[in-house]
């Protein structure tokens, strides 16, 4: 019994391990996710500095600027 539940909490263990490095990978790639308040439609967009619009309706999104340091 004791080593059943050893091999359940070693499972767990290991699946949390895989969930926190997938968020970790996931969180690097620098890309927002914005929702369009026409058209619902969700648009993802990078940090480089520019204007972004809706793929599909065209209206602007966000417009991104370099910090200045």
């Amino acid at each position: 019994m004791t080593s059943a539940l050893g091999f359940f909490l070693l499972i767990f263990g290991v699946l949390g391990a895989l969930a926190m490095t997938y968020l970790a990978f996931k969180s690097i790639r620098g890309v927002y996710r914005v929702k369009c308040q026409k058209c619902g439609q969700i648009t993802e967009l990078p940090q480089e500095p520019g204007e972004y619009l809706c793929q599909s309706c065209g209206i602007p999104l966000a417009k991104v600027t370099q910090e200045q340091k």
